[in-house]
């Protein structure tokens, strides 16, 4: 059994991967504080307990992590638990894979596993937009060239810096509502932030698509990609689990 961990700003993702299947995932929120490695032994523990699993049965462990100041402790975590080293995910962990930014080492390794999963999964030449604590945008060649990327504050952060920052708005759920022209305070927000990014996630891929000159896949994956509705149908693909999957491809190899 492989397990696989992406390690984001918000939340830690553990998917069991066995058999070309994904047999359990979950969801954790990102801990910080000096009780990160307890917490997480806990909730490992409990999990692989829960559903029948023995820890000597995960023989491949595979993180990326765009959290840096946890990773030392997160190791020693998985080492305690598991009994052995994960291989963590760097820029340049991918066979075959080019990278063409100023610095390949920025680039955050959720990206890099997006562009992985959507050559090596769906064979094309894609855009992949991730729902996630930002919104990204990874363009990549079907021959494993990632050309850029695009990030925009995700859905999540842009709602949280009107309530944050604002004296008389209210915390509001990322929905779409029904209609562009607000009623209330709640339906105004939503409607501003909801429908004004599916304007920009169009426009974005738009442009990559006319600098990149030929067709592609459009993905989406990321924790709120169902979120816009009149999106669903713009993209090729909805895959949750590509993340995830990238990483664990880059895993194998090792």
């Amino acid at each position: 059994m492989h397990l696989v961990i992406d390690i984001g700003n918000s939340n830690v993702v553990f998917g069991i991967h066995h058999d070309d299947v994904w047999i359990h995932s979950w969801r954790l929120a990102t801990i910080k504080t000096y009780e990160m490695k307890m917490y997480y032994q806990k909730r490992l523990i409990h999990f692989t307990l829960e559903n029948k699993i023995t820890l000597s049965e995960i023989d491949k462990i595979t993180i990326s992590s765009v959290v840096p100041q946890i990773n030392t402790d997160f190791i020693e975590l998985i080492e305690e638990v598991f009994g052995k080293t994960p291989h963590v995910v760097a820029y340049d962990s991918m066979q075959g894979l080019s990278i063409k930014i100023d610095n390949p080492s920025e680039m955050g390794t959720d990206l890099i596993a997006n562009a992985v999963a959507a050559v090596q999964l769906y064979h094309d030449h894609a855009i992949v937009v991730d729902f996630g604590t930002a919104l990204t945008f990874t363009a990549v060649a079907k021959d494993m060239t990632i050309y850029g990327v695009a990030i925009a504050p995700g859905l999540y952060t842009a709602l949280k810096s009107l309530y944050g920052d604002t004296a008389q708005l209210p915390e509001v759920a990322p929905k779409l509502p029904d209609t562009a022209i607000g009623k209330n305070t709640t339906h105004a927000i939503q409607s501003g932030i909801c429908w004004g990014y599916t304007g920009l996630i169009k426009a974005v891929v738009d442009r990559m698509k006319a600098e990149m000159d030929h067709d592609c896949q459009l993905i989406a994956t990321g924790g709120l990609s169902s979120v816009l509705g009149p999106l669903h149908d713009y993209f090729d693909v909805m895959d949750k689990d590509l993340t995830l999957m990238g990483i664990k491809i880059i895993g194998d190899q090792v």
